[in-house]
């Protein structure tokens, strides 16, 4: 298995090389998921060490809570975080830098790439956040006496479809896992059904459900008349959908921000050929609440909170064409708003059975959006209910902390010494 899956690799390697070093945005990304940046690691100096892979920016801002619960249990411990787009990497940078030692991309799997990482690194655990589960990587960990454990753990339709046809892939991925934190028990099902341990499983619930409340200087009241409504993480064809179904809306700017930056471009050229005004945001020197203009252009990545804090109204998009499956609908929902979403959330099936079951968002269609919207400005859904629905999700962090403790001894010993025999 180990040669056919390196063989698999190395030709998507290739195929995807032209283009990587083509575009200078993926250039240094490329290089460093070669190994070239491996010198620019620091060896580990703490007792403890924890690994986390977060695969791109929606699990990497799930995984905060998770980290910041465990520097505060664990003492004398060191966190290296990997993930492995651009985006995450860059914004890893800005929330994470106080809560883990280093932040790096994760290099691909090939076993004598990896076996360096993880000879450099030694760690004593190794979490993955989610989904992007990397053979090679658990293997190596494991044989340095490690322990690998999934957090906010999931198998998506898709991916469980494959694992069904090809159960000795199921297994050659799914065996090094020591511990598997689980979304819900759809999840849990669909991993006992691809041959993972039971003793192995715990359902703790969606960790994303635990990013922290909306900071209280963005939650003070608006006194602005003028009605705004955000249109969150749009990929290619939304935005005009979306605009375009809107249009009769009146004293309205809507915060237009797409979900990749190298988008941002393109979104405003078709902006420009359709006729509507609007402003960047970067080039904005009155502020967000002072705009007039139909438009503002989100142009730049970490600012969403803000636009969530003055809308009226917040559209989360990836979820009005098929191919996408949904982004976390609940982030603005922190900020106590009324969230529209749209019929193609596949990949976030859990989190929309939560939040309608307790009222706390409105699924729509691109048919039939413009009437919720109006509606929504009329009679937003109430704070008492979006309050009530977050104090029932919340906690997965804390039950996925307890569980890795209980489950492993790392956390009671002192590793003075540790074992690279096997990797050498």
């Amino acid at each position: 298995m180990t040669a056919l899956y390196n063989t698999a690799f190395l030709i998507w390697l290739l195929l995807s090389a032209p283009v990587a070093v083509w575009k200078k945005k993926y250039r240094d990304n490329f290089l460093a998921k070669l190994g070239f940046k491996l010198h620019s690691i620091p060896n580990p100096v703490e007792a403890k060490v924890v690994w986390i892979h977060a695969v791109s920016l929606g699990e990497m801002k799930a995984s905060l809570p998770f980290i910041i619960e465990l520097k505060r249990e664990v003492k004398d411990l060191e966190i290296y975080f990997s993930t492995s787009t651009v985006t995450a990497y860059n914004q890893a940078k800005k929330v994470l830098k106080e809560n883990v030692d280093t932040i790096f991309y994760l290099p691909f799997d090939f076993s004598f790439l990896i076996r360096q990482y993880v000879k450099k690194i030694r760690p004593d655990l190794l979490v993955f956040v989610e989904t992007d589960l990397w053979p090679h990587l658990m293997q190596l960990v494991k044989e340095q006496k490690g322990v690998v454990a999934l957090i906010n753990g999931k198998i998506s339709e898709r991916s469980y479809k494959r694992f069904s046809r090809f159960p000795k892939l199921a297994n050659w991925i799914l065996d090094s896992l020591d511990i598997v934190c689980c979304q819900s028990e759809e999840y849990k099902k669909r991993f006992l059904a691809c041959g993972v341990d039971e003793q192995k499983i715990e359902v703790t619930g969606n960790l994303k459900y635990d990013a922290f409340s909306a900071p209280k200087l963005l939650l003070q009241a608006r006194k602005e008349k003028r009605r705004f409504i955000t249109l969150a993480s749009t990929h290619e064809n939304e935005e005009k959908l979306l605009l375009e179904a809107l249009a009769s809306l009146e004293e309205v700017t809507f915060f237009l921000a797409p979900r990749h930056p190298e988008r941002f471009g393109k979104v405003e050229k078709m902006l420009k050929e359709q006729g509507i005004s609007y402003d960047k945001f970067t080039k904005l020197s009155c502020g967000l609440s002072k705009a007039t203009k139909r438009v503002v252009l989100i142009d730049v990545m970490g600012e969403l909170d803000k636009c969530y804090a003055l809308s009226d109204v917040v559209i989360v998009a990836g979820s009005f064409i098929s191919k996408v499956g949904g982004h976390n609908i609940y982030e603005p929902i922190r900020f106590y708003k009324t969230v529209l979403f749209g019929p193609f959330m596949h990949n976030q099936k859990e989190l929309v059975n939560d939040v309608l079951a307790h009222k706390a968002a409105v699924q729509t269609s691109i048919n039939q959006i413009h009437e919720d919207v109006k509606r929504a400005l009329v009679q937003p859904i109430e704070k008492h209910l979006l309050e009530q629905f977050e104090t029932a999700v919340k906690g997965a962090s804390t039950r996925s902390l307890k569980i890795i403790q209980k489950k492993t001894e790392i956390f009671q010993k002192v590793a003075c010494h540790k074992t690279t025999s096997m990797l050498t």
